[in-house]
């Protein structure tokens, strides 16, 4: 069974736009409602794998510290770009 490269090129595109529309619809729900429960997944999501990578142990939660060094590390390579 020959599939036309046309119409195999027209399906992918139509997926992707498909996808776009998609991402779309969600980008414009976590402007709003979602925007909360979404936060909140992702942490859950990130503790789980946190737990699986390191079992045992305590989550630790980043130091003001660590946002100070952060924010002196982007200054520095706005500076050079």
């Amino acid at each position: 069974m020959a599939i036309n490269h046309q119409t195999e090129r027209t399906q992918s595109s139509e997926v992707v736009r498909t996808e776009a529309r998609a991402l779309l619809e969600l980008a414009m729900r976590l402007d709003g409602p979602m925007a909360a429960p979404f936060a909140r997944a992702v942490e859950l999501l990130a503790e789980a794998v946190q737990h699986l990578k390191f079992p045992g142990k305590t989550p630790a939660r980043p130091s003001i510290g660590d946002f100070e060094s952060l924010e002196a590390l982007r200054q520095k390579l706005l500076r050079v770009l």
